[in-house]
């Protein structure tokens, strides 16, 4: 058994189907193995002496959210999903042909990304516009892949697995300064690096820097002298102060990284619920109440076609998390959504949402004492 065709990209979304000789009206078990999966046997019948396995299908049925990993961790690293393919001949003294894919489940328009491999050694993986805004006290993550296995022989792809992430810092009067930030050094995984403003201010604080941080830059390359211009494209963030009128959001976007959105309108809470009684010798009791508490957001006004795909990045993400006030984060569900904008003009979407994990109450924390009370 001779494989015709194999899949070539990690992403989920992309991968090719494979198609294999497997001889006139046989029937062939195939074998689906994963790391933390039960392993799935099913049978194809050949068709005109092919069998065709849709490769996308089959590893997007084993497709699991990525934890946040929101908390104080400067470096997060997972290997790649890895997912096992085996066709079998019965008719062949159980010859196999076996396939293994390292896979992030996410993917990208083919007329957006031309070459995967050049896009994901040079990029993180974000579609979140390359100047974006942040602030104190929200947390920023990008992600990059170190995937070394290029699709064709004839193409030299880099030799070394070490990537340093770098920052460089601007300063509102005494210039910038540029540190290295990380170092990654493990073929075939998928990196988060913390980026958020305040681990910033912290490294400066350290390099005795005393000014105001306006701006950063993130960017990486390989960690050896000799290949130092292959390069991850930096990803600039602009400092704002914090407003207690945003709100931002944290989710999964279609590249398996996690961006962070902000929301500048107006956001209306409100409250619903099914309420269940019974009557007994006519009396009526309540039994259940179906109580949710959802918010209503307007995204404030979209002026160009990147932020606007951001928010239809965070619309489409079934991962995604708000950011509280106080540092810590709930996991949400969008409710429902109204995403119209006319090509050009400044408008805005809407979208209401609710805490994945129910609230059993809420309240306020009370100050050891009161100030005395006068009357006036």
């Amino acid at each position: 058994m001779g494989a015709i065709k194999q899949t070539k990209s990690i992403f989920s979304y992309n991968m090719a189907d494979i198609l294999a000789d497997a001889g006139e009206d046989v029937s062939c078990p195939i074998v689906i193995k994963s790391d933390e999966s039960p392993t799935t046997i099913f049978r194809l019948i050949a068709v005109d002496g092919r069998i065709r396995l849709c490769i996308s299908d089959i590893v997007e049925s084993y497709r699991k959210e990525y934890e946040p990993h929101i908390g104080n961790i400067s470096l997060v690293s997972c290997p790649l999903d890895r997912i096992s393919i085996q066709i079998r001949n019965e008719s062949d003294e159980y010859t196999a042909y076996s396939y293994s894919i390292r896979t992030i489940f996410g993917g990208y328009d083919r007329l957006r990304v031309q070459d995967e491999y050049d896009f994901i050694g040079h990029n993180f993986l974000t579609w979140r516009p390359q100047i974006c805004y942040t602030s104190p006290g929200v947390k920023e993550q990008l992600s990059f892949v170190i995937h070394n296995e290029g699709p064709d022989e004839s193409v030299t792809y880099p030799t070394s697995s070490s990537r340093k992430i770098f920052v460089k810092i601007y300063f509102r009067t005494k210039g910038s300064v540029y540190q290295g930030l990380e170092v990654a050094s493990t073929d075939m995984t998928l990196y988060r690096v913390d980026c958020s403003y305040d681990r910033i201010a912290t490294l400066a604080k350290q390099l005795q820097y005393d000014d105001d941080i306006v701006a950063y830059d993130i960017y990486g390359g390989i960690d050896v002298n000799t290949l130092d211009s292959f390069i991850i494209k930096p990803q600039r963030f602009v400092v704002r102060p914090r407003s207690s009128s945003h709100t931002h959001f944290f989710f999964q976007n279609t590249l398996g990284g996690f961006d962070t959105i902000t929301a500048t309108g107006e956001v209306v809470s409100s409250a619903k619920g099914d309420i269940q009684t019974s009557m007994v010798r006519r009396k009526e009791t309540e039994v259940h109440n179906a109580y949710v508490k959802s918010w209503e957001v307007n995204t404030g006004y979209i002026v160009t076609a990147q932020e606007e795909n951001l928010w239809h990045e965070f619309l489409r993400s079934t991962n995604r998390y708000i950011l509280l006030d106080n540092g810590t984060y709930r996991k949400i569900i969008v409710e429902e959504y109204k995403a119209e904008r006319a090509t050009m003009e400044a408008d805005s979407f809407t979208f209401k949402f609710h805490y994945a994990e129910a609230a059993e109450g809420s309240g306020f924390n009370k100050a050891e004492s009161l100030p005395e009370f006068y009357i006036g």
